[in-house]
């Protein structure tokens, strides 16, 4: 299924006060919300959930009112379904303002949304992945001393946050991208010291994330310093999910200039490095190994093939179920990856890089509850996982405890030791987000 088609629900939950709304009397327009109050998503089928606020009695019957213009007009959407969630199918995307209507036992109800009445929530529906564009990939003129790469680009998208791009980079050695950098501004420079173990052929990707979780990229691949050719146009991974994310991976909720839950936490995920140590069949191996091939060269569908053939053959085997969930993540089936991680841990629920892949598809649907409870496994397991606590950080802060959300990545920062990559990631966190409590 096109991703950009999908219906995958979306749901809040609304704390109410039944026949309590007071709506406004003047007829003034509403002015466009500011980004911070707007829930950006890229899916067209919204539910909502919600819970009364204490002393409002018990609501039988309830209406969702919507409006497209900014509060001139309202008009009822759904009436309360039968589970007690109200579902709306937007026409496309655009900016929608939600109301609820509610009615208590005895037939009272609150009254309708007038012209101008605030809603109480604004929802952005935003399936568009954001362009992104190498502008340039340029050596130092000391590179054979220094081994510095000047990079330019850039993202351009109508709902992008403040700092939307990340900067990866894989060689032909290596079976996943690396973080090179993370939440830099949509248009910039970075100059990147290549590592001194790099070495030949090597691929950049430039990557941009929006409110809604959608992501943009752009591959370029160098022969040899300072000789940099595209190899893929701009290109759309709603992996976590945008994953992830999203899927992400994600809506901005509380925490608009955040950044999404992307592979800054993780990278792509990857298990190759110990399938030679299972009991896999030799062609169960080589059928993974064959996928792992194709994953590397973007050939997404035939790895997908691949890996299900050696699961089919040795259905034990974990990292062909990782790897089949990172890639189908990276094609925007976040609900499939989600079913094969399950499907992992019910094998071993205990696997690492199934719980650290979960997290992210958590991350990118925008459960950030669940995502949160995995990565507890997780640092269950080991309380000194740097980028366990790192990604933690990200997910209590997409929930609005800016204070725990501070404690997790100063974790993550003492626990990186000489990691400076992690270090840094944290650093970034813990300035974009200061402690918000008032001084002495």
């Amino acid at each position: 299924m096109d991703a950009r088609s999908s219906h995958v629900a979306v749901a809040f939950t609304f704390l109410i006060a039944c026949l309590a709304v007071t709506p406004r009397t003047d007829a003034a327009p509403l002015r466009p919300p500011p980004p911070e109050q707007v829930r950006s998503v890229n899916s067209t089928r919204i539910v909502f959930t919600y819970r009364l606020a204490d002393g409002s009695g018990d609501a039988s019957r309830g209406e969702l009112w919507v409006t497209k213009d900014l509060g001139k007009t309202w008009s009822a959407a759904k009436v309360l379904d039968a589970d007690g969630s109200l579902t709306y199918d937007a026409d496309g995307d655009e900016l929608l303002g939600f109301f609820i209507v509610l009615q208590n036992t005895a037939g009272a109800s609150s009254p309708p949304p007038a012209a101008a009445t605030p809603p109480h929530h604004w929802i952005r529906v935003d399936r568009s992945q954001p362009s992104v564009q190498a502008l340039a990939i340029r050596p130092d003129p000391r590179f054979a001393v220094n081994r510095d790469l000047h990079l330019r680009w850039a993202a351009m998208d109508d709902n992008l946050p403040d700092r939307p791009v990340a900067l990866h980079y894989r060689t032909e050695e290596t079976k996943s991208f690396k973080l090179i950098a993370d939440c830099l501004s949509a248009r910039g420079a970075y100059k990147w010291t290549v590592p001194p173990d790099v070495t030949g052929r090597l691929e950049l990707k430039f990557s941009a994330t929006d409110r809604a979780g959608n992501t943009g990229t752009y591959v370029a691949e160098i022969e040899q310093a300072g000789a940099a050719k595209p190899t893929s146009q701009p290109t759309e991974q709603r992996t976590a999910s945008s994953t992830p994310s999203s899927d992400t991976r994600k809506t901005h909720r509380d925490s608009a200039d955040l950044g999404a839950f992307r592979t800054a936490g993780y990278d792509e995920p990857d298990a190759g490095e110990d399938i030679a140590r299972q009991a896999a069949s030799k062609e169960a191996r080589r059928r993974y190994e064959a996928g792992t091939w194709h994953r590397l060269r973007g050939d997404y569908d035939l790895a997908i093939a691949r890996y299900r053939e050696s699961i089919e053959l040795a259905p034990r085997e974990m990292p062909p179920r990782v790897d089949l969930a990172g890639s189908l993540m990276i094609r925007g089936d976040v609900d499939a990856a989600e079913r094969e991680l399950q499907k992992a841990l019910a094998i071993d629920p205990t696997y690492r890089s199934a719980l650290k892949s979960l997290a992210l598809v958590q991350s990118r649907k925008h459960n950030y509850k669940s995502a949160r409870e995995t990565l507890d496994k997780l640092l269950l397991q080991d309380p000194q996982d740097a980028e366990a606590w790192l990604a933690y950080g990200d997910v209590v802060m997409f929930n609005g405890d800016r204070a725990a959300a501070r404690q997790a990545w100063s974790k993550a920062k003492s626990q990186a030791g000489s990691n400076r990559d992690i270090t840094s990631r944290a650093e970034k966190r813990l300035d974009m987000y200061p402690d918000s409590r008032p001084e002495n």
